[in-house]
């Protein structure tokens, strides 16, 4: 079961998110219902550990876990329920990782995920995205390319509001 639950006047979610960058590019996902790219991670499960979570998330959709991780950001994101009433407030502890060297990302690759809460499954694609094209697309967190733009120092808490 997910951490994730609905209130009379919105939602909660507890995620994680895997930052992946190689050769001035960064790993994002995507699918075909949404205009935007976004981390590679997902929902927490109840009494699971967010490192843990991180883990079992990047082995699901990449095919293999990540060779290390670090927590560089805690992002608290207050957001519209597009598909629901009410507001959704994500904790999303965002981790560094890096990949077994051997590892290279299947363009083809494809993973089945929930909707935001838990709802309406659809097809996720993988992507490398050259830092240099995040000013031309739309991009979650939104902040994810002004903060790669400088060396990540200590672990960053972020509160972001759409």
């Amino acid at each position: 079961m997910d951490v994730t639950f609905h209130a009379d006047d919105g939602w909660f979610i507890l995620r994680v998110g895997a930052i992946l960058v190689q050769d001035g590019r960064v790993l994002m996902a995507h699918n075909d219902r949404d205009p935007f790219y976004y981390s590679v991670g997902g929902r927490v499960h109840l009494g699971e550990s967010a490192d843990d979570a991180l883990w079992r998330e990047v082995e699901e959709e990449l095919g293999v876990a990540p060779s290390s991780q670090q927590l560089v950001a805690i992002n608290e994101n207050f957001f519209p329920m597009h598909q629901h009433e009410g507001e959704a407030h994500e904790i999303c502890l965002y981790y560094m990782i890096t990949m077994p060297p051997d590892w290279e990302l299947d363009n083809g690759r494809e993973s089945w995920a929930d909707g935001v809460a838990g709802d309406m499954p659809m097809a996720e694609w993988y992507e490398w995205v050259p830092l240099d094209r995040f000013d031309e697309m739309q991009v979650y967190p939104a902040w994810l390319p002004a903060e790669l733009a400088h060396p990540w120092v200590g672990i960053r808490h972020i509160t972001t509001r759409e």
